[in-house]
């Protein structure tokens, strides 16, 4: 059964070293992974019950997404050219359970705000560029326009090893155009990482389906290469 979460994103990366991550539009519903192992039954009659084994051999399953196709949308036509050249990709799943604590989460004071270079300064971050964080304060967030609220969703651009800036959309982060910082704040806050669900995955289908209004469904499949990590 699928299920479907308000927030959730699915972004490829580039193959940048680091890379940068685009989220991929017009997400309906995601199912899977459904990760198996082959069996050996090692039964004999010598056993008071069933007796199996693993032979190593894992599948790392399949990720199936129900998509709104639009040949507009510079995303899909992406995913149907990974389709047809079988090149493992790296894939990001970000569930909206944002903490400090996971997916890059980071807690900062306003000394850590730079605003004449729109920063946030935090050492041997791990955050890439277009992933996105929202935040939290037990103090005052940074003024900011557009403005910094607690609950909405931002998107990192990565400044170097100790610094990050934001951006309103993903497009943006991508594109480089930050948010414009005004006032550090006061306090302490948090950047806030969803859970991250990372792994590398083969596009093997990119299938446009119905027509419902004025959309074209469809699905779109990824063949995992390796487990999913959580980050």
């Amino acid at each position: 059964m699928a299920e479907v979460a308000q927030g959730t994103e699915l972004q490829y990366g580039d193959g940048g070293a680091p890379p940068e991550f685009t989220s991929i539009g017009e997400i309906v519903s995601i199912t899977g992974p459904s990760m198996s192992a082959e069996a050996i039954d090692l039964t004999d009659l010598d056993d008071a019950a069933m007796v199996f084994a693993s032979d190593g051999t894992e599948d790392s399953g399949e990720i199936s997404l129900e998509i709104n196709f639009d040949e507009d949308d510079a995303t899909h036509t992406v995913m149907v050219a990974l389709a047809r050249s079988g090149a493992v990709t790296e894939f990001e799943l970000a569930w909206p359970a944002f903490t400090a604590l996971q997916g890059g989460g980071f807690a900062f004071v306003a000394g850590d705000v730079t605003v004449a270079a729109d920063t946030i300064d935090e050492a041997g971050h791990t955050l890439l560029t277009g992933q996105p964080v929202r935040f939290s304060t037990g103090g005052t967030l940074p003024t900011a326009t557009p403005p910094i609220v607690v609950g909405r969703t931002y998107y990192v651009i990565r400044d170097g090893a100790n610094t990050i800036q934001l951006a309103a959309s993903n497009s943006d982060a991508l594109g480089g155009t930050q948010i414009d910082l005004t006032v550090a704040g006061a306090g302490g806050s948090d950047v806030l990482g969803p859970t991250r669900y990372a792994f590398d995955a083969i596009v093997t289908g990119a299938t446009p389906g119905g027509s419902t209004a004025d959309k074209l469904t469809g699905t779109l499949t990824l063949k995992l290469t390796k487990d999913i990590t959580i980050t």
